[in-house]
């Protein structure tokens, strides 16, 4: 699995008050959900008038196509000229392990049980049974 994500800054010349730059913001972050069905949220510089940082998140199986479809959004954003687009950075991200469709990201083991091996769903985590007995 590849996920794409970009901080996109922009300036926002036009806007004298926090109103009138959410205005902006709406049309910019609702015109590309529409198009795209991404994942795009303000991410920064909220209590600014005039200044913005997007977020854009974008998954998908292939590296190639989430890269080509992160460029496409960050150009459709840029395309509306609805704000004066200060710089960007991008990052695509290799989730997972794709030999065995399992990685070791949040607790897992490798074989994707979250280090349960003794196949009782119990607390492997170092918590004491009602007995008090340890099984950490």
């Amino acid at each position: 699995m590849f996920v794409g994500i970009a901080r996109i800054e922009y300036h926002i010349p036009h806007a004298r008050s926090l109103k009138e730059k959410r205005h902006v913001l709406r049309r910019l972050i609702d015109r590309a959900r529409v198009k795209f069905k991404i994942t795009v949220n303000e991410v920064d510089h909220q209590e600014l008038w005039q200044r913005t940082a997007i977020g854009v998140a974008v998954v998908g199986g292939d590296g190639g196509h989430v890269e080509h479809m992160l460029s496409q959004v960050m150009q459709f954003l840029d395309d509306q000229h609805l704000a004066q687009p200060l710089g960007r950075t991008s990052e695509l991200i290799t989730f997972g392990d794709e030999t065995d469709g399992y990685g070791d990201y949040h607790g897992t083991d490798g074989d994707g049980d979250f280090g349960d091996d003794d196949g009782d769903f119990g607390d492997d985590w170092g918590n004491q049974d009602p007995n008090g007995e340890d099984h950490g």
